[in-house]
């Protein structure tokens, strides 16, 4: 029957989120681009954005430590996954837009979309004991990560910034 290829199901259990800008009557959406994520409570994952700044201080396997918005004083101890070399353009998940009560400053341009209003660098944390953890993970839970990075001089941090302006300005 035509309706039965209708259904969306999705591989797993999870809860859906999708982007209202981009469920408007008229708007085109291409072949392969997502309309809806399902997140999946069995892989528990942290993840979000790392300002320019102390994008260089990051590495992989570092040790991070998550709190929750909703009770701040319970921790979550991550590990780095990843860390993305390129900043977004874009980013799409509400969850993270300083619009709707996320941790990045972003502006909308013409085409509606969000765009961060310095470089942000996607990074991806594992929880490091998942047994352990006393988070509620019935909904995904909006949070502060805390990261171990390299120090840095203050010298250093200067000059670093002077170079990322230079190269900003001169459109290397």
């Amino acid at each position: 029957d035509k309706r039965q290829t209708l259904i969306i199901t999705a591989p797993h259990d999870g809860l859906v989120s999708f982007d209202e800008s981009v469920l408007k009557a008229g708007t085109w959406i291409g072949k392969s681009e997502p309309l809806i994520s399902v997140y999946d409570f069995a892989k528990q994952e942290v993840r979000g954005f790392v300002p320019e700044p102390h994008f260089a201080r990051l590495e992989t396997h570092g040790k991070a430590y998550f709190y929750p918005v909703s009770a701040p004083h319970i921790s979550m101890d991550l590990e780095v996954r990843s860390l993305e070399s390129a900043s977004v353009h874009d980013i799409k998940d509400p969850l993270f837009l300083s619009v709707f009560e996320g941790g990045v400053a972003v502006r909308q341009d013409q085409k509606e979309r969000y765009i961060p209003d310095q470089a942000s660098f996607p990074i991806y944390f594992n929880v490091a004991n998942p047994e352990s953890v006393a988070i509620d993970h019935s909904h995904i839970e909006r949070g502060v990560v805390v990261i171990e990075g390299q120090a840095r001089s203050l010298f250093i941090r200067m000059v670093t910034k002077i170079w990322s302006i230079f190269v900003r300005e001169s459109s290397f």
